[in-house]
């Protein structure tokens, strides 16, 4: 096995996946079967289920062999030998180390319940609402995200009179959406709804229009398009989707109307030519026609119009093909293909768990997590403490919260419980002190709580997390000792800082010949955002001036001199143009108007020790790594036992 790979290995798993843990400990009354322990380090034991666990979770291949584990086995040990040096330096409970740990548990904790509950419970709902086809129709009076506030509420007072119109019987939906919904290019924006399925609107619209009974009439409903009111006309189950293929007449040809078209390719078929044939010979779309007239699933809530869906489903898929048909398009022989259908509930889930991915909402949120675990934790907000509070905001005016003077009663009074904990109005504050000392108390807001409520759930995240899923502890356990080896072979191997500059310098002295300039082109780009700016400096240039002086004096000209083996093809482009001194035209360069000026070719030459101390950093780290190893063997005293690895530990 390649060791880079090895260790890039160990380390991915050590970040992202670990569940081994940082020893071995066993108790005298479960000491491990000696055939078990395939290595020691100093006197703790690394058993072969923890050499396993590691090695599964970094390699995709499950037939792995024998001769694999045992390969592997060196490189395990070094991971471990280093996390012993961790934790015997404090390494575990360095706080740089466990505030980075915290953040990642924190994000691990986040996406485990996106990705094995919260995102898992919308692809339920979105196949369980796909079953479902409805009929609406919907009130609208729009508004966007940039409306102002008296906007808002006009709005909110003229759909709620709407919907106390329909419900007292004054007027029916058509009536109310002549009357209240808003109109682009003379047209109404709400209206009369087709039949569709989950997944064709915005999932808050879908969310009420679902929650509906047929003939109930929805409370207003904010979406991004406005406030609506909603009512559901009728609910059936799902009409099977068609696979459908059409030879289409639009327009007149050969002195024949599009009907007389359709008629004279309905006879060609009925006369027995092949549909592909007549789709050559007759169809007037010519994406289609490529494709043996093929124009795919047609159903409710598709691209189609309604009364093109309509026409579809209404045609009996037994039939080779279906007489001439007009539509709002023009005239179609239509050929039902297929009719979808599912042989079990599995592949049924699988086709709609698809067509979720697709939808912009299947990209479950932070908030939408939140919201979960506020429901799991029984958040309560205590109304009659925040309204004493609020009164007492109002009447502090523009007192600093941090000379507000709150009562005592008030101060000790219960705002928030969750997870069985109760947060007081003095906790609230002190928050909103520790935040943004600077706020004062006529600036409340009930946003406020709503930050409030994301501070203490994302205080419980992690505890709420590891009591829901067993698992998660083993995940994060590995992040942390990945962080502590990262940090290790950081300080001890990876950093050319840390090196020993004396054995640096031997190195590049024993390998000279590995560290030597090629020819290179060196150059000089004069840029700028402004083309007034750059005439005047190239100007300035041509008359002798060095281009680095002028920076000081132009705020947009950018000066930048390089000298390098393989520039950009861009700049490569320019240079052959040119000889030493000389100055290109301007041409674009990263966005900006520039010039090049080709000071010179430099001639192969042996590099300086400070022009190659990154690069000799790198070539000698191995150097330092088995340097480093060997040390913590000495402090660690390392014995393997790769011949009791077995063939039963492979099956």
């Amino acid at each position: 096995m390649n060791r880079i790979h090895l260790f890039a290995l160990l380390l991915a798993a050590a970040f992202l996946s670990s569940a081994c843990s940082s020893t071995s400990n066993t108790s005298s009354s479960q000491q491990p079967d000696p055939e078990d322990i395939v290595a020691t380090i100093g006197n703790q034991p690394v058993l072969i289920d923890d050499l396993i666990s590691y090695y599964e979770r970094n390699n995709m291949e499950t037939d792995y062999t024998v001769k694999d584990l045992r390969e592997f086995l060196p490189y395990y040990v070094e991971y471990k030998l280093k996390l012993a040096y961790g934790e015997k330096n404090g390494m575990l409970e360095d706080p740089e180390i466990l505030s980075e740990y915290e953040t990642y548990s924190r994000q691990a904790a986040l996406s485990y319940w996106l990705e094995n509950e919260i995102r898992q419970s919308m692809v339920d709902q979105f196949i369980e609402r796909s079953r479902y086809e409805l009929k609406s129709s919907h009130v609208l009076i729009q508004l966007n995200e940039n409306s102002r506030p008296h906007e808002v509420e006009e709005a909110l007072v003229n759909i709620t009179e709407a919907r106390d119109k329909f419900l007292n019987g004054e007027a029916t939906m058509e009536e109310l959406d002549a009357d209240y919904s808003s109109r682009v290019q003379g047209r109404s924006v709400g209206g009369d709804l087709p039949w569709f399925s989950a997944g064709v609107t915005v999932k808050p619209f879908e969310d009420v229009l679902f929650s509906l009974e047929p003939g109930e009439l929805s409370e207003p409903v904010r979406t991004q398009f406005g406030y609506h009111i909603i009512y559901l006309e009728e609910k059936r189950e799902r009409t099977p989707d068609r696979m459908t293929s059409h030879i289409f007449f639009r327009s007149n040809r050969d002195n024949l109307s599009a009907e007389e078209l359709s008629n004279q390719a309905y006879e060609a078929l009925q006369a027995d030519e092949s549909w592909n044939d007549v789709v050559t010979e007759y169809s007037q779309d010519g994406a289609s026609a490529n494709r043996g007239g093929e124009i795919g699933w047609v159903g409710y809530g598709s691209q189609f119009a309604q009364d093109f869906v309509e026409t579809v489903i209404a045609i009996n898929p037994d039939l080779p093909f279906s007489e001439p048909i007009q539509t709002d398009y023009g005239y179609h022989i239509f050929k039902i293909d297929s009719v979808r259908t599912f042989d079990s509930e599995e592949q049924l889930r699988d086709e709609f768990t698809e067509r979720f991915r697709d939808l912009p909402r299947a990209s479950a949120s932070r908030e939408q997590v939140f919201e979960h675990l506020a429901d799991i934790g029984q958040f309560t907000l205590n109304d009659d403490t925040s309204d004493q509070l609020r009164s007492s905001f109002s009447a502090a005016d523009t007192t600093s919260l941090t000379q507000m003077n709150l009562s005592g009663d008030l101060r000790q009074a219960p705002l928030v419980s969750f997870e069985g904990q109760t947060y007081t109005t003095g906790d609230f504050l002190n928050w909103l002190i520790e935040t943004d000392s600077n706020r004062r108390a006529n600036n409340f807001s009930a946003i406020w709580f709503d930050l409030y409520e994301n501070h203490i759930i994302e205080e419980h995240l992690v505890k709420m997390t590891r009591e829901h899923f067993e698992d998660f502890d083993d995940e994060i356990a590995g992040f942390l000792n990945g962080l502590v080896v990262f940090q290790i072979s950081d300080d001890n191997i990876w950093n050319a800082q840390t090196a020993d500059t004396t054995a640096l310098q031997a190195y590049f002295e024993e390998n000279r010949e590995n560290y030597q300039f090629g020819e290179r082109y060196d150059y000089t780009m004069v840029s700028s955002t402004s083309d007034s700016t750059l005439q005047v400096a190239m100007d300035r240039i041509r008359s002798g001036e060095n281009p680095l002086d002028l920076t000081e004096e132009f705020e947009r000209l950018f000066v930048a001199r390089d000298s390098v083996a393989s520039p950009a093809e861009e700049i490569i482009e320019q240079i052959d143009q040119l000889s030493p001194g000389e100055i290109s035209e301007a041409f674009r360069y990263r966005n900006r108007n520039s010039h090049l000026i080709f000071n010179q070719m430099l001639e192969p030459r042996q590099m300086a020790f400070d022009e190659a101390f990154y690069r000799v950093s790198s070539d000698y780290q191995p150097v330092r790594e088995e340097q480093f190893l060997a040390k913590l063997r000495d402090e660690f005293p390392v014995e393997t036992f790769p011949q009791r690895i077995r063939l039963s530990h492979t099956q």
